[in-house]
């Protein structure tokens, strides 16, 4: 009977967390994708930066 009782609401939790999940990764995986490609921009434009100064040194 307990055992019953455990499974009854551990599936009750998961028919209530995973949509809450699926949704939250719905909403903030663009955001995420979004900073990472801005982040690799950036990096990508220091790196150009500092290419630019050392041609200009030698």
């Amino acid at each position: 009977m307990n055992l019953k009782k455990w499974l009854t609401t551990a599936i009750s939790v998961l028919v209530v967390v995973f949509p809450i999940v699926i949704t939250f990764l719905m909403i903030a995986e663009p955001a995420l994708a979004r900073t990472r490609s801005d982040r690799h921009l950036k990096q990508n434009i220091a790196d150009v930066d500092v290419d630019q100064v050392l041609a200009s040194l030698l």
